[in-house]
């Protein structure tokens, strides 16, 4: 990294050198503590009533709706003799994602989406890309929107119950709908469709947003007495994309103040695919005012309002080819200045990653086994398509947690883990 990079990201506190492993793992543990008890925490530590079943039914199918950040899938389930197989699905918009709809707009367009499906089976899993406090009945009641992501009244809404009085009005009798949060679906898709031995499981989703789910005991979760005096296990959505314990740079504070929820998501709007396209705009902008770059490229960059991560990506991929990025840049200095600010971006997002995990590894005391290690589901565009931040996760995950901490893990991907986690979740309600 040329030295004036470096000095530039220190100055706007952006440098992924301002980031101590030991202290935020630290700092995310204790609010993993603070969660669990009830007591103040940016962290939601949501209990799911959801706990592992060894077995499912044989031969059952069942509906899934995957509510994403940008897209909705709906579809049908089949187990069969153990084998789970996604029987068809379709992709529409998510409403609400691009222009603001009510509550019942909402829930009426979710039962539009529904129909070529409903007949299929009286059982639903709803898997809910959105903070939502999960019920003992597995109904969720929305916490937030987030994503940017407007439903009018859509907040303290119970989203089975709702979709139910949808149904109703249409002549269709009421389903078991469990509604489940996006990551744990991504942990349970990623127990339905591996052997290995694992010690633990863990969930994660890198996309639009961010979040990761895991597997605690239930006599830590003291906030709710009657969970904490069952025995066994279940699994807890941390909701993380609301961690505050990272500071902002100048550009995060930046777009946090003008997004529409300002002090809302704080991780998320630091690492996730809603706001990083936009977060390495305002840190490009704010290199081009303090003279980082080319006068022309500085003239070029004048017709530009955002970055997409596909345009991103591209470059990365090809700084010398034909994408927007590249035809931004004016000289072999500026792309270079462009890659390293870009490349600094995804190196701290990956340490923001590592913090997450190296945290929930801690705090559960497991992963010392490197024969029978934790196995780590990951979700979403931007884990899967970014040319950088894998590499450097694998890196960080190396060279902190399994080096310096002693804990092991896999981290696999499985293809529809949403929909099939959302199917497994329906398999096993009572």
């Amino acid at each position: 990294m040329h030295k004036f990079v470096e000095e530039f990201l220190l100055k706007y506190g952006m440098h992924y050198k301002n980031i101590d492993m030991d202290k935020h793992v630290q700092g995310f543990i204790s609010q993993i503590n603070a969660g669990l008890a009830g007591k103040k925490s940016s962290l939601y530590m949501i209990p799911t009533h959801i706990s592992l079943k060894e077995k499912l039914p044989k031969d059952e199918e069942v509906i899934v709706i995957d509510a994403g950040g940008t897209n909705l899938r709906v579809g049908s389930i089949r187990i069969n003799n153990g084998d789970l197989s996604i029987t068809g699905y379709n992709k529409y918009p998510m409403p609400g994602a691009k222009v603001a709809v009510t509550k019942d707009e909402f829930f009426n367009k979710l039962a539009d989406y529904l129909e070529p499906v409903i007949n299929k089976s009286d059982k639903i899993g709803f898997c809910f890309s959105y903070p939502a406090e999960i019920l003992p009945n597995n109904d969720g009641k929305i916490l937030s929107l987030v994503k940017e992501v407007r439903i009018e009244g859509g907040e303290g809404s119970l989203l089975a119950e709702n979709l139910n009085a949808a149904f109703q009005k249409r002549g269709i009798k009421p389903k078991r709908i469990v509604v489940l949060n996006d990551t744990v679906a991504t942990l349970l898709g990623g127990i339905s469709s591996n052997d290995k031995e694992y010690e633990s499981y863990i969930g994660y989703i890198l996309g639009t947003g961010t979040n990761t789910a895991y597997l605690e005991n239930c006599r830590n979760i003291i906030k709710n007495p009657d969970i904490a005096k069952q025995s066994g296990q279940m699994i807890i959505n941390i909701e993380n994309g609301n961690y505050d314990g990272f500071d902002f740079g100048a550009f995060d504070a930046e777009l946090n103040n003008e997004s529409k929820d300002p002090g809302k998501g704080k991780m998320e709007k630091m690492m996730s695919g809603a706001y990083q396209g936009n977060g390495i705009f305002r840190t490009v902008r704010g290199a081009v005012n303090d003279g980082l770059f080319s006068g022309d490229m500085a003239e070029r960059f004048a017709g530009f309002s955002d970055f997409t991560l596909e345009e991103i990506s591209a470059y990365c991929a090809d700084i010398n080819g034909d994408n927007a990025l590249s035809g931004l840049t004016a000289t072999n200095d500026d792309k270079e200045i462009l890659l390293e600010i870009i490349n600094a971006n995804y190196e701290r997002s990956a340490l923001f990653a590592t913090t997450v995990f190296a945290a929930v590894l801690t705090h559960c005391d497991i992963g010392k086994n490197a024969k029978k290690p934790i196995c780590i589901t990951a979700e979403g565009t931007l884990f899967t398509k970014s040319v950088l931040f894998r590499p450097k996760l694998d890196f960080y995950m190396k060279n902190y947690v399994e080096n310096k901490l002693e804990r092991y893990c896999d981290i696999i991907t499985v293809e529809d883990s949403t929909l099939r986690g959302a199917g497994v979740a329906a398999l096993m309600a009572e």
